[in-house]
């Protein structure tokens, strides 16, 4: 057994010695390339004037809907219960706050809290699964590396594709997230193939056990956190799903549209919709 994040994070990310894994270079952080940081404005805003914990009046929390997690540090249920609160942003409080912290409304800053396992699946590749039971609404960890301008993306992606039609191998390890944000759509995009974290390897399935928030911690800078929505015992696989295709928002595969591009999925779940999305879609 080694730990594939050299001490980087918190927890060790155990990996079996039999499995050979390609060369990347671990982050428990995205690292922006220069190119981003040329086009990306980030606006910062001042810390919370709360003693102890938050509460209701909390500055932080009332950038959105309140602060979104309970006493235990986890999701509220409603966050994924409610169609209208669905796709909420997170605004954790930080650095600049007053606030303990242990403050309930700091969770993602503090990192990695379980251990996980990268395993061969036997069918799709690497996977991971967490050596405890995850309570429901849980951090389970953060989708790190570099985070791409949207013209770096859109080459990234192109060239993926091209392989894929040429019939080549390829695999992909770039997340792209666009939020709605009043009349704005906010574009983020992660490639974690060269730098990334023990998120690189999660799978996709058609019904996860993982959901994706959008958290941001002092700045617009976004962080792509995944939480568990429902409880998952230890050694189960943990998954999201890579563009949302439970809500069907991709042809199914006897769809008119071509599928040549189209990788077929193998989540074995009841509700397959057959092919693994193209990426994430605009959010509602």
């Amino acid at each position: 057994m080694r730990d594939v994040a050299l001490g980087v994070e918190t927890r060790p990310v155990i990996v079996e010695e039999t499995l050979e894994i390609a060369s990347f270079e671990y982050s428990a952080e995205c690292i922006s390339t220069n190119e981003f940081d040329d086009h990306f404005e980030e606006v910062m805003w001042e810390g919370c004037s709360c003693v102890g914990v938050c509460g209701l009046h909390c500055a932080c929390g009332r950038l959105t809907n309140g602060i979104q997690y309970d006493h235990k540090h986890r999701i509220q249920n409603q966050l994924y219960q409610s169609d209208t609160m669905v796709d909420l942003p997170i605004f954790e409080c930080h650095p600049d706050c007053r606030c303990d912290d242990d403050c309930p409304n700091r969770v993602v800053q503090h990192g990695i809290r379980y251990d996980f396992t990268v395993f061969d699946t036997q069918k799709t590749g690497f996977g991971v699964r967490a050596q405890q039971d995850l309570p429901k609404g849980v951090f389970v960890m953060e989708y790190c590396g570099e985070r791409l301008s949207a013209t770096e993306a859109d080459v990234r992606i192109n060239q993926h594709l091209q392989k894929v039609n040429r019939g080549d191998v390829s695999l992909t390890y770039l997340l792209d997230v666009r939020e709605r944000m009043g009349h704005e759509i906010v574009r983020t995009v992660v490639d974690a193939e060269f730098v990334g974290n023990v998120a690189r390897f999660l799978n996709h399935s058609c019904d996860p056990n993982l959901t994706m928030r959008m958290v941001r911690i002092g700045s617009s800078l976004p962080h792509i956190a995944f939480f568990s929505c429902r409880d998952i015992l230890a050694g189960e696989e943990l998954t999201f799903d890579y563009g949302l295709t439970s809500e069907g928002l991709f042809p199914p595969p006897d769809s008119s549209s071509t599928n040549t591009t189209r990788r077929k999925c193998l989540c074995g779940t009841a509700k397959c919709c057959g092919y693994l999305p193209l990426h994430i879609r605009e959010s509602p």
